[in-house]
């Protein structure tokens, strides 16, 4: 192929487009790779006939050796290959004529290039991936290097939990480590979530692990309407490690059968004064409504069911109340189903749409003597049920002071003030649970009375 000299001025527009009116006409073709552009001769012969969008390549690792079973994926579409045993695919049907390709594999870094469509037969090399086995984790009698550890135990940091909004710790370990089983008992607002460390160890005896925050352990009762650890903001939160099995969790004793779950929260690093500001809102809401019967159909499901069971003992179904024992009568309100004209959805009375929010800030600093960590947050999640909140009032200081070399002293205070509202809404109406009460409910009634009143919950007598 001859040289040839290509001239143009452009202004405003990207390099794609500067590109495409570079290499018009020309038989090259091609890539961006990070940040370098590589030029290639086309395959084939340049042709103005419409062609198929589509990209062929080879995935290989840094000594070229061809990797079978990666995944080749364009972003933004749901086109998805994989590599065959000479690490080759093939991706068509293309949506653009620039796409960016993401190639995944375990074991070695994700990579993403841009191609264009016109590129044939492109290389893409990928980095191993190797694991940081000089990371410490903090244990019982202090901190290891992982490479170190011999016993079972597993880390979550800060920057795994920080975009989580929950209100309790334990709950945002859901699905961040093996072995630890996280499920949520209640839908209540700050309501208790019960954590497993390798299943269940207890028949009789509870099967929460111990947590220990800052090396002090917390002992209390876990279960639907207690959870200690409402009480810690998550986003003061360095580390947490689970201890797993017996040897990591020998220290602690029998308290430690459960597993250990140890918490470490942030502390001031050398520097200038570092500010977070960290807020979110969000909303909840209940995700299926339950078909309900509307108050004709309830009328006649009434009579019908009565009247069966007024002919099973022996009665004659045109009987009036009057000859009718209590419980086969007909409520003179259900006789003439199509005058009921009040329909209400009970379930609809009692949910709502719920709104949470959070906000922290956070003044962090130090300096080769003393290091600094205060925080106060404030923390709000409305129920989906009406009238059932919680809300929290977290205010945290870490201090810490090297007096010596060998001698050092610090401070942790995190004072917490937390208003809990529950409503009784699980388990059998006859115990005042709401939400089976609703469901419950007739639907002709209505939600008001004549005066604008709510109707009485309790002692309301039809006649």
């Amino acid at each position: 192929m001859g040289t040839a000299k290509v001239s143009i001025n452009v202004s405003n527009v990207s390099v794609l487009e500067a590109l495409d009116q570079c290499l018009k006409g020309l038989p090259l073709a091609y890539i961006i790779d990070d940040k370098n552009i590589i030029i290639s001769k086309r395959l084939g012969q340049v042709s103005k006939q419409p062609r198929t969008r589509q990209i062929t390549g080879t995935v290989a690792n840094q000594q070229n050796q061809p990797l079978q079973g990666a995944t080749v994926s364009v972003k933004g579409a749901a086109i998805v290959v994989t590599t065959d045993k000479n690490g080759n695919f093939q991706i068509g049907n293309l949506p653009n004529e620039e796409v960016t390709l993401v190639v995944t594999m375990i074991g070695y870094n994700t990579r993403e290039i841009q191609v264009r469509v016109s590129v044939r037969d492109v290389t893409i090399s990928l980095d191993e991936q190797v694991s940081n086995l000089d990371e410490v984790v903090v244990v019982g009698y202090g901190t290891q290097r992982r490479r170190d550890l011999t016993g079972a135990v597993s880390s979550v940091s800060a920057k795994q939990i920080q975009d989580i909004p929950t209100p309790s710790l334990d709950g945002a370990l859901t699905a961040k480590m093996p072995g630890v089983q996280v499920s949520q008992t209640t839908g209540a607002p700050g309501g208790g979530i019960s954590v497993k460390i390798r299943g269940t160890g207890s028949i009789g005896a509870g099967n929460e692990p111990l947590y220990v925050v800052d090396g002090f352990p917390i002992t209390a009762s876990y279960d639907q309407n207690s959870n200690p650890l409402n009480s810690l903001n998550t986003n003061d939160v360095s580390s947490i490690e689970v201890l797993k099995d017996a040897s990591a969790t020998a220290i602690y004793g029998s308290r430690g059968s459960n597993g250990v779950v140890i918490i470490t929260t942030k502390s001031g690093r050398s520097g200038k004064m570092k500010i977070d500001l960290d807020m979110y809102t969000g909303i909840q809401q209940t995700t299926k409504y339950m078909d309900m019967m509307n108050s004709q159909e309830y009328a006649s499901y009434i009579i019908d069911s009565r009247n069966n069971a007024w002919i099973d003992a022996g009665g004659n179904p045109s009987d009036p109340n009057s000859k009718r024992s209590a419980i086969y009568q007909i409520l003179p309100v259900l006789q003439d189903p199509e005058a009921l004209k009040q329909n209400t959805d009970w379930q609809r009375e009692i949910f709502r749409t719920a709104p949470t929010q959070n906000a922290q800030v956070t003044f962090s600093g130090g300096n080769d003597k003393i290091n600094y960590m205060t925080s106060a947050g404030y923390y709000k999640q409305e129920g989906i049920i009406i009238n059932s909140n919680f809300s929290r009032y977290a205010f945290r200081v870490n201090l810490g002071a090297k007096a010596s070399d060998k001698f050092k002293v610090g401070l942790n205070l995190a004072p917490t003030y937390s208003i809990r509202n529950p409503v009784s809404a699980e388990g059998h109406f006859s115990s005042g649970a709401v939400v089976l009460s609703a469901l419950m409910m007739p639907p002709f009634l209505p939600v008001y009375n004549e005066d604008l009143h709510h109707r009485p919950r309790s002692g309301q007598r039809l006649q």
